[in-house]
């Protein structure tokens, strides 16, 4: 996402002035007891799920992808079956951009069986007063995701807290916490989804305090990791990329072929659904009802 900066701005904080946003106004936070309005999964996506398999490297047309924003961008990612589609300042809210760089580096026949979604930030950034608005982001982009890759399963990270000791912080950090419990109980529930605990990676479990060490010293924001932080984040989500995911026995007629996102594949190449192993339905998530009592 490209944005016009103050010149002020980009004198202060230099390569960051394009991603940092302050706001004035002050966050409210998000009750807890509105995460019960969470769907259910049904009983029969529940059930289709039988055995397990683990993400195949030895295919050299079987992916995984990642999807975030600045954060993830510094992730050096060496494993050729992983793609880092990350971009600066990209949003739950437009991770349409995130799929579009993936599909570009995707060969026409590839295989997505793992999506990572590692974004939050810009959408929290973003909505500092509105913290049902991220949590509506969030629930789009599942959905986006899963009709862009049908059978893949899909990765969740927590956002990761921000470091600093201002007011502005600690709501910033209140808001993440709460969407965060939002998305844990969310893929609770979802039998496509797997949650990623990144935000304990970055606090210190003894004493509950940011391990500044892991973060930008050279970021006023405080909002984005060094590669130290990188290399662990990355660590982390490689882990949900190995580990052996539930598939489902169904037909490509199940799957369906995502529609409304221009693909460049021949008439004479089956769609890479048709060749990718049977997962789990990705059901769509349904608003909360709390979003629309609110929207």
């Amino acid at each position: 996402m490209q944005r016009n900066c103050p010149t002020r701005d980009v004198d202060l904080y230099g390569e960051y002035a394009t991603e940092i946003r302050e706001d004035r106004e002050e966050p409210i936070l998000l009750p807890v007891n509105r995460l019960d309005d969470i769907p259910e999964v049904s009983d029969q996506a529940q059930t289709l799920c039988a055995e397990s398999r683990a993400f195949d490297n030895t295919d050299s047309n079987t992916f995984a992808i990642i999807l975030g924003a600045s954060n993830a961008r510094r992730m050096s990612v060496l494993d050729k079956d992983v793609v880092n589609a990350s971009v600066s300042g990209a949003t739950l809210s437009n991770i349409g951009q995130t799929i579009d760089k993936a599909h570009e580096s995707l060969k026409n026949d590839a295989q997505v069986e793992k999506v990572v979604i590692c974004l939050g930030t810009n959408d929290v950034s973003q909505n500092k007063s509105d913290p049902e608005q991220v949590i509506l982001n969030l629930t789009s982009a599942i959905n986006e995701t899963k009709k862009e890759f049908p059978v893949a399963e899909i990765g969740l990270c927590g956002i990761i807290p921000r470091k600093g000791r201002s007011e502005r912080v600690k709501n910033f950090n209140g808001i993440t916490e709460s969407v965060n419990k939002f998305a844990r109980k969310l893929c609770s529930r979802d039998e496509g989804c797997t949650y990623i605990d990144t935000p304990s990676l970055f606090v210190n479990a003894d004493n509950g305090h940011l391990v500044v060490a892991l973060y930008d010293p050279n970021d006023p924001s405080g909002l984005h990791i060094n590669q130290e932080g990188a290399s662990k984040l990355y660590s982390k989500i490689l882990s949900f990329i190995k580990t052996p995911q539930q598939s489902c026995h169904r037909t490509t007629d199940d799957v369906g072929t995502p529609k409304g996102r221009k693909r460049n594949i021949s008439q004479s190449t089956p769609p890479s659904t048709e060749k990718q192993a049977p997962k789990c339905p990705n059901q769509e998530l349904q608003r909360p009802r709390f979003l629309k009592e609110s929207l």
